[in-house]
């Protein structure tokens, strides 16, 4: 899968020229790996084959180059819900014949990608067929980011549905966008039905799913804070430890917490209401506290809760009267 961040998809010019004049042997040998080491996942047609690797990439479609969109990049991760739906919604429908000529030069770009990618040699790379697999990489990106826009309005409309007072259309909508990112990869413009019909039966899944799981922790989560996030890490007064184990644990979850760097426990007592947070802080409030976008915080959050995990089975509780 080819995935659209700045990381992965765009090269700093002057980084690249400086690193050309020291070796450009050695750059071309780092951009070759990079290639080899970047996932490409494309919806194959049997099209695909009749036409030459190395043959030119078709020109972009008027309709598709006129279209404000068009040249937007999402190098920045400009798809995090921290503006305004109406900025959110602002890029065109897409109608039905540029949908398609849309999918089909995406996965066209990424059959290419992934055919001239077979032919580099990292020990001997040749920088012509460097040059063009980067160009089909970024080619790709750049069409999925055009299908992407066009349809979060789609997101947004669904993710009002589910919204309320316990969940937030923000997070919701965050979730929308992260399953239709995996909508676009898999669908197969090829079989003839539109892609928001698709995507519409993916995202809905995905947010009866994340809502599902809400509910449950809502009511896992009934207790205070420090339990909560107790029965996160895996322990808990149900019957599989002691309630002097719980105890324990409960008491030592503050060390265990100031283990863990200061924006990582930051963000835990944020989402879990501990010390002095008074309310459950969104990913988008946390990810403008911290100037960081929406899927970093979820990213940071993931990791600190895994670090618990592991900090919480390492400490030594003494257990009288074994489990109860």
């Amino acid at each position: 899968m080819i995935v659209v961040s700045a990381d992965s998809t765009s090269n700093t010019p002057s980084r690249t020229a400086a690193s050309d004049k020291r070796s450009p042997r050695g750059d071309l040998r780092r951009r070759a790996r990079r290639l080899l080491q970047t996932e490409i996942e494309f919806i194959d047609n049997p099209q695909f084959r009749e036409e030459a690797v190395d043959a030119d990439f078709p020109t972009r479609l008027a309709e598709d180059a006129a279209s404000p969109a068009a040249e937007t990049s999402e190098r920045d991760n400009t798809l995090r819900t921290g503006g305004t739906l109406t900025a959110l919604c602002s890029a065109p429908l897409l109608t039905s014949t540029l949908e398609a000529e849309l999918f089909r030069r995406m996965n066209l770009a990424k059959f290419r990608a992934h055919a001239l990618r077979q032919r580099i040699d990292d020990a001997r790379p040749k920088r012509e067929l460097i040059d063009r697999a980067e160009w089909l990489v970024e080619e790709a990106t750049r069409l999925r980011n055009r299908i992407v826009q066009s349809n979060l309005r789609l997101v947004v409309s669904i993710a009002k549905r589910f919204a309320g007072s316990r969940y937030t259309l923000d997070d919701l909508i965050d979730e929308g966008i992260f399953t239709l990112l995996r909508a676009v990869d898999k669908f197969d413009y090829d079989r003839g039905f539109r892609f928001s019909t698709y995507a519409t039966r993916a995202i809905q899944r995905a947010m009866v799913r994340w809502v599902s799981r809400r509910k449950e922790e809502d009511e896992r989560f009934r207790a205070t804070p420090e339990e909560a996030l107790s029965v996160w890490l895996g322990e808990g007064p149900s019957g599989a430890y002691s309630q002097a184990r719980w105890e324990q644990l409960q008491s030592s979850l503050h060390a265990i917490l100031a283990q863990l760097d200061d924006r990582e426990q930051a963000i835990v007592q944020a989402r879990f209401a501990m010390g002095d947070e008074r309310q459950v802080q969104t990913l988008a409030k946390l990810a403008q506290r911290f100037g960081i976008c929406k899927e970093r915080v979820r990213q940071l959050e993931k990791r600190a809760i895994d670090k618990l995990r592991q900090l919480a089975q390492e400490i030594p509780l003494d257990e009288p009267g074994g489990r109860g």
